[in-house]
């Protein structure tokens, strides 16, 4: 799924995608996601018991790690094909798909934490506080709005979140973070290689941590403030231990974790304090060759049922939309994709000719997808993912023609980055780092977490009203309140013309403005 963007590259395999961050040595093609082997995600049909489903199961040779009540499957091992072929001969499957770790392998997944960050912190004596461009160009700014997220919880189902940063703490000694909620721990995880909470890609910057902060950064006297700082974030970690598969990286995201997160969420939602309202989720994968998942749909459709609002990034596959990707096709959430905030500039020689990325245009790599309001699935909204993006001079490596790098740097070794035209770059915005202070990243894994931030102060608006906020209610608002409707997203200027870039979806849905959502 994917990941932010800046000079170093972040691999970490978020579910096909923790949605967006990208940095130099990104990849034009698709990323993978990669079965884990025995491992599968199934559905029965409604009758069929749970006590069937076990024995089903154990009848095959195989064992099962987790029910899901609401959705009448379970995450089950089948260790050999044998086990497997048995199992499959149950009449009562209605879905059956591999369980996988998703491996970035584009832009959307890469991870720049350092790029043009001569204004980012970096431990030791706090920065003054700023607002992010993304979070000020969609109005959210404190006082901007008479609203807070006070008394919302937001989930967050990420790769954890580093709980020591010091923005997560508010003036009043409060912690944005939701604390000791699940079996004595600060975060839900599925995995026994995490045995304490934190960003499982925190020796990297981290990628739920920066996302937990354009949601709900601290309006204090450093670092940063988020969309909503008074919402309270429960922290989701779907991170699995996986060297083999994660590789490079020693940890990834696990689709069957995010379902049973889920579940969860469903389980619980009305029970904990503040009551969870909302769900973030910056991550993905693509739906083929896996086929759709019954379970998470499911879910979705339930909580959506329960007036829980999802969020999910787009994707930041520039050669797709948003119906070939899980889960942001479904239509139970708002699917999110991404533009810059900013006018840009050009990277010198030889691209200094080339017009300047004007602000509000559709990010180079984001993935798109006119919304359709017969089937409610597509791009709900886009959202700021960046600050700028400036042309510079890129090209491919020469030990791999699908990465893409701006310096031999950017290329595995011996690889040396053969330039070959000027074309759009990202320049991320301001976001929190897991090795505290702050760090740059870009992508759809940022404008989701903008827009689950608007949809907390929604939440609270709605509250102090007696009023309910409906996913279709709230759809429905952000559509029409939105900046500069059926003007903008501008076109990207990376067209298939000069590399297989963006392509123009044939709606300008707008960009959130949280003053108009929250009127």
């Amino acid at each position: 799924m994917h990941s932010f963007s800046v000079r170093l590259t972040v691999r970490a395999s978020i579910f096909a995608a923790l949605a967006v961050f990208t940095v130099s040595g990104a990849y034009a093609g698709r990323e993978a996601s990669k079965p884990i082997p025995h491992w599968f995600i199934v559905t029965w049909e409604r009758g069929f018991e749970l006590q069937q489903a076990h024995e089903s199961v154990t009848r095959a040779g195989g064992q099962v790690r987790s029910f899901q009540k609401a959705t009448n499957g379970a995450v089950v091992y089948l260790p050999t094909s044998e086990a497997e072929a048995r199992f499959r001969r149950d009449p009562h499957l209605t879905s059956m798909i591999p369980d996988s770790v998703m491996i970035p392998n584009t832009e959307e997944a890469v991870f720049e934490p350092d790029f043009n960050c001569l204004d980012c912190g970096g431990g030791g004596n706090p920065n003054p506080q700023v607002i992010p461009t993304v979070v000020s160009h969609v109005g959210a700014f404190p006082g901007n709005t008479p609203y807070t997220g006070a008394g919302i919880g937001v989930a967050v189902i990420d790769t954890g979140i580093y709980s020591g940063h010091r923005d997560f703490t508010r003036t009043d000694g409060t912690s944005v973070l939701k604390q000791n909620w699940f079996q004595g721990y600060s975060c839900w995880r599925d995995e026994v290689f995490l045995p304490n909470c934190g960003d499982s890609e925190g020796s990297t910057g981290g990628h739920g941590t920066a996302v937990a902060g354009v949601i709900g950064a601290a309006d204090n006297a450093f670092d940063l403030v988020g969309v909503a700082p008074r919402s309270t974030i429960f922290d989701f970690n779907i991170s699995t231990y996986n060297p083999e598969l994660c590789y490079p990286a020693q940890f990834c995201l696990r689709e069957s974790y995010a379902v049973d997160a889920l579940q969860w969420i469903l389980d619980h939602h009305n029970t904990t304090s503040p009551h969870i309202e909302v769900i973030n989720m910056s991550f993905g994968r693509p739906l083929s060759p896996t086929g759709p998942n019954a379970s998470l749909d499911s879910l979705l459709a339930q909580l959506a049922a329960q007036n829980v609002i999802a969020i999910a990034a787009a994707g930041n596959d520039q050669t797709t939309t948003v119906s070939q990707r899980v889960p942001a096709n479904n239509p139970n959430l708002m699917a999110v994709a991404s533009t810059t905030a900013m006018l840009g500039s050009d990277g010198g020689a030889p691209c200094n000719s080339f017009p300047h990325v004007v602000a509000d245009s559709a990010s180079w790599y984001t993935t798109d997808g006119a919304f359709n309001p017969a089937t409610q699935t597509g791009v709900t909204i886009s959202a700021p993912g960046e600050d700028r993006e400036d042309y510079v001079e890129r090209g491919t490596c020469s030990n791999d023609a699908n990465r893409i790098c701006l310096t031999s740097a950017d290329c595995e070794s011996p690889g040396t980055c053969t330039t070959t035209m000027c074309a759009p770059w990202h320049v991320g915005t301001l976001l929190l780092s897991a090795l505290n202070g702050t760090m740059r990243a870009a992508g759809t894994s940022v404008s989701s977490p903008v827009v689950a931030g608007v949809v907390a102060l929604m939440k609270e608006r709605a509250a102090s009203l007696s009023q309910t906020l409906t996913l279709q209610s709230a759809r429905t608002t952000i559509r029409d309140s939105a900046m500069l409707r059926t003007q903008i997203p501008y076109d990207s200027p990376y067209t298939p013309a000069n590399g297989t870039g963006y392509t123009f979806d044939e709606e300008r849905e707008g960009i959130i403005w949280a003053p108009g959502a929250t009127q």
